[in-house]
């Protein structure tokens, strides 16, 4: 017999809806609307998110798959759209942007420092050791090697300067215009405009100086373990020495200057800024040890840093 060849009986019924199909559908939609409202606000736990998330998909491919053969496409499109609510968002890029407070920051990422801030972050050098700002914060110094390099902050060198030894700790006096760091095992001083580059005691441990805030240029350093020297920078001259509580981790001076921290890893201990009397005594308890300080803005308080087994 002649006539139009028809196509197999499975193409003819792949386009026909099946039935109980257009049932199904709305409410596999609905049953994963509902779940999907009720999720927790954003800041609750993610693991609840995420069983409230599954709890849906196994609810919406439960009544998809009930319906046979229509549920498979049914439940093929409940996957793809549950696929989408349980799987977490892309991460976001590691950043800083505007500072609560206002103001910048100077932070080490990937080796180099970056200035972050109210106009974003961006690079100021590149691989660098460490980094601090001048007294005003419109400078920077930072260490690479047995190098010592001061740029402004849009990255442009000022000065540089070669040390007889590998370069720490830099430290910016509060006026800017003097640098302390450390060179190996000595103790050196700079002027801000990189001149008149001195040493300024032989013997110092890695412990970062601390400029005493105030007239002239005064700064503490370690000279040996348990012995801390607080020197006239520009004089060379001895203002005091006192006896540290051990090992120093960190040096600090009050804003005002009436005060130094010494931070050992045991004890942390507060003398007068000007003479070294000591005027306060913390003993870390048992099990626990001091990692570092700092003071506040105004005042005698501070904020000291203690590590307990895995807290701190």
């Amino acid at each position: 017999m002649s006539g139009r060849r028809q196509p197999p009986v499975a193409d003819r019924l792949a386009g026909l809806p099946a039935p109980g199909e257009g049932e199904a559908r709305p409410r596999a939609w609905q049953l994963a609307a509902a779940a999907h409202a009720d999720r927790p606000r954003p800041g609750s736990n993610r693991r609840r998110r995420r069983a409230v998330a599954v709890t849906a998909a196994a609810c919406a491919l439960a009544l998809a798959t009930a319906f046979t053969p229509p549920g498979e496409a049914v439940a093929e499109w409940v996957g793809r759209t549950v696929r989408a609510v349980v799987a977490p968002p892309p991460p976001r890029p590691a950043g800083l942007g505007a500072l609560p407070g206002g103001g910048r920051v100077l932070v080490l990422a990937g080796g180099a420092p970056h200035i972050a801030g109210d106009r974003g972050r961006r690079q100021v050098l590149g691989a660098v050791g460490e980094a601090t700002w001048s007294g005003h914060g419109r400078f920077v110094a930072a260490t690479r090697g047995r190098e010592l390099i001061a740029a402004d902050l849009l990255g442009r060198r000022r000065w540089s300067l070669t040390a007889p030894a590998d370069v720490h700790a830099p430290r910016w006096s509060p006026d800017g215009f003097r640098i302390a760091y450390l060179a190996g095992p000595t103790l050196r001083v700079v002027a801000g405009d990189g001149t008149a580059d001195r040493l300024l005691a032989a013997q110092a441990t890695a412990v970062a100086p601390a400029w005493r805030p105030g007239p002239g240029h005064v700064l503490a350093y370690i000279r040996a373990p348990g012995r801390v020297s607080v020197l006239d920078a520009d004089r060379g001259t001895v203002v005091f020495r006192v006896r540290a509580p051990g090992r120093v981790r960190r040096l600090a001076f009050s804003r005002a200057g009436d005060r130094l921290l010494v931070v050992g890893r045991r004890e942390a201990r507060v003398v007068a800024g000007r003479t070294g009397r000591t005027l306060q005594r913390l003993i870390a308890p048992a099990g626990a040890e001091n990692l570092t300080a700092a003071y506040a803005r105004h005042g005698g308080a501070f904020a000291l840093v203690r590590r307990h087994g895995a807290r701190s």
